[in-house]
């Protein structure tokens, strides 16, 4: 296995031996491209169609298998090509970047001070490294291509937070109020004359050089309010745009422009802010239309014009807007959303996926700015047709109006080991992606749930939907324990996996918990539940050992 270009390397002799067949693997990682970067670390491992491991290594560091600062190295290793286990499995991971040299004999890690990033390999993003398929041949040759950009917060006064995508540093946020709450009015009503309640969506970045010209790419902001999907054309400016009558926004303006606070070179910097002025008609007392609407987006910033809008091939940094705007009621919930919060957050691109958005903004003469929509990608422009509202379900007598997408659909970690075990050793009960979706458990004898052990630890991830609070009494969140014994837990609720809010001890079988009690906000989207096993409660000398979880499953959502 050959790994080249970017940042990943191990020795031979620190592999385990691979399973069945093997055959000649190479993998090739891109350099990264950041400023200031002395040394690069990485974790590789390699798994069958059966995913069972062929090998694993980690502190590949740049300083000793590459060119440093570059991050690219070498290695030659194996995969495994037996009969029916030739699709093996390439996962990296990010151990760090290091602003002085790493060294891997034994000081690794001891770069000073290490490098922030924002890692793609890891959860919420990839919970088990980013990874990219190999077709494995006996006495052949496979290869295997990461192209992998990290991103880093850039630490200057810009909107609320600066962060660096290779070279270009780009900040963003979602504004409903100033501060101290008092709501933004900015766009003038087409129809009264007055100010209304504006929705700010601001972007800027700057390349930092002046080698190549900074490109800021949008997709169409949308609005969608119940079943429906509003679209509104961030290239339709500058200034006041009046869309079609009847909509949740009565007129939105486009501002446009240059900008040096972010660095780099003068007038390097772009920024491309949007402002929706919210029709007082549409969520007025007397009307019928649906009023809970979210404001969806995306967008990203290139050194360089990109032909189409077609993003660079890898893994590449996308910034997502996905913010609550308005209650049922019609009741604002929007508030201040800057970079890095749950509603307005970096995601990445997978490096087997195209990603084109469809309108640009670029530098032109006299230091103006020129937006435009991109011809060629009329279907992304397009407006997308209505959702189809979900059929509400119930489990348990516990009824669900997100349908089966209620349900927490990704793992990122388990522990049964967390508080000192003894695991479970049922071979039914180990698994805890029987946890992933709706409750199916019905029986000892066959998958369906997980036992968490003895003080065992499980995090589970919501991908396509979020637990929030419902601003009531109503229970919002419900844990399915099955099993013979009832045994409590502790449970904590995360916004990005990292700050927790703990909720506490909760009981066994059906817990329902209602997440207002503990300060949770209907703006709130918490994606990741955690919970641990009470290790003063049921049995520690059967095979079950530890609460068993079938499902958890966010009714507020």
């Amino acid at each position: 296995m050959v790994l080249t270009a970017a940042a990943v390397v191990v020795a031979c002799s620190d592999q385990p031996a691979p399973l069945g067949d093997a055959a000649d693997l190479a993998v090739a990682v891109a350099p990264l491209q950041l400023e200031g970067i002395a040394a690069a670390c990485y974790g590789l491992r390699v798994e069958n169609a059966s995913q069972e491991e062929v090998w694993s290594a980690s502190h590949l560091c740049s300083t000793r298998y590459g060119s440093g600062a570059g991050g690219d190295i070498a290695y030659v290793g194996t995969c495994d090509a037996s009969d029916g286990e030739e699709d093996n499995t390439v996962y990296l991971t990010i151990e760090g970047l290091y602003l002085d040299d790493a060294d891997d004999d034994g000081d690794f890690g001891a770069g000073d001070p290490t490098a922030e990033f924002v890692d793609p390999c890891t959860a919420p993003y990839a919970p088990n490294g980013c990874a990219m398929p190999a077709r494995c041949v006996p006495n052949g040759d496979a290869r295997v291509d990461f192209d992998v950009t990290v991103m880093r917060p850039a630490q200057q006064g810009f909107f609320d937070v600066v962060v660096n995508f290779e070279d270009v540093f780009c900040s963003a946020k979602v504004d409903c109020v100033r501060e101290g709450d008092a709501p933004i009015e900015l766009v003038f009503d087409p129809v009264s004359g007055q100010r209304i309640p504006t929705v700010v969506v601001a972007f800027a970045c700057s390349d930092g050089d002046d080698d190549a010209a900074t490109h800021l790419y949008m997709d169409d902001l949308k609005l969608y309010c119940g079943a429906r999907v509003y679209d509104y054309d961030v290239a339709a400016g500058p200034g006041n745009v009046d869309p079609a009558a009847g909509g949740p926004v009565s007129r939105f303006a486009v501002f446009e422009g240059r900008d040096v606070s972010l660095g780099g070179s003068p007038g390097d910097g772009i920024y491309w802010n949007v402002a929706l002025g919210l029709s007082p008609s549409y969520f007025g007392a007397g009307s019928s239309e649906p009023k809970d609407c979210t404001l969806h987006g995306r967008a990203t910033a290139t050194a360089g014009a990109r032909a189409n809008g077609v993003l660079p091939a890898g893994t590449y940094p996308i910034i997502d807007f996905d913010v609550p705007l308005t209650s049922a009621a019609g009741a604002r919930v929007c508030t201040r959303h800057p970079l890095g919060s749950s509603e307005v957050a970096t995601h990445y691109t997978h490096p087997e996926t195209t990603v084109q958005l469809c309108n640009e903004a670029a530098p032109v003469a006299d230091d103006a700015v020129d937006t435009r929509s991109i011809a060629d990608c009329p279907a992304i422009c397009a407006p997308v047709p209505p959702p189809t509202p979900p059929a509400g379900v119930t489990y348990g007598g516990v009824y669900f109006p997100g349908g089966d997408a209620s349900f927490a659909d990704a793992v990122v970690s388990f522990d049964p080991l967390f508080s000192g075990g003894p695991a479970a050793t049922s071979p039914f009960y180990q698994f805890p992606e029987d946890v992933v979706g709706p409750p199916d458990w019905t029986t000892d004898l066959a998958r369906g749930a997980v036992s968490l052990g003895n003080g065992g630890r499980l995090v589970m991830r919501f991908t396509d939907n979020a637990l929030r609070g419902s601003g009531d009494d109503a229970p919002d969140l419900h844990i399915f324990e099955v099993g013979g014994d009832v045994e409590s837990m502790y449970l904590d609720i995360s916004k990005d996996g990292v700050n927790w809010l703990s909720i506490g001890k909760i009981g066994g079988a059906i817990s329902h918990v209602d997440i207002d009690a503990y300060g949770a906000l209907p703006t709130d989207l918490y994606r990741f539940v955690r919970v641990t096993d009470d290790t003063e409660q049921g049995e520690t000398d059967n095979t079950y050992r530890g609460a068993d979880i079938d499902a958890i499953g966010a009714i507020a959502t």
